[in-house]
């Protein structure tokens, strides 16, 4: 039943989980996601997880000055970002109200991981 959003985040957060058990790679985008040139030579870089700037939760966002955003994210086949996705679905399933982009930054919290600048900034 996808007719709430909280069931639509958690079947994406699946659907990328079982991708990367499965050995690969996971663009996502939302559908009103523009791609404006391909991204792909610019996920050259040593990450786990490349995505686009968001601001919530609050918590994130005080310790690292951006959020992670599922509108545009990149996960790599590594165990770091299979953790992350794994924790994410975790942290979904026990909140009363679950949002994947707020359960992702407090994944990587949880994970003490911390952002880096942009792939596209100088």
């Amino acid at each position: 039943n996808l007719r709430r959003l909280p069931d639509v985040w958690d079947f994406r957060a699946r659907v990328i989980h079982h991708h990367l058990t499965q050995g690969f790679d996971v663009v996502h985008t939302d559908a009103d996601a523009l791609w404006l040139d391909n991204p792909l030579p610019h996920l050259a870089v040593n990450a786990s997880i490349v995505g686009t700037r968001g601001n919530m939760p609050s918590i994130a966002l005080e310790a690292w000055g951006a959020t992670l955003c599922f509108g545009w994210i990149y996960f790599r086949n590594t165990p770091t970002a299979l953790d992350v996705v794994y924790r994410l679905r975790r942290i979904m399933h026990h909140d009363k109200r679950p949002d994947d982009q707020i359960s992702l930054n407090l994944a990587l919290m949880q994970m003490q991981l911390r952002l880096q600048r942009s792939v596209g900034e100088t």
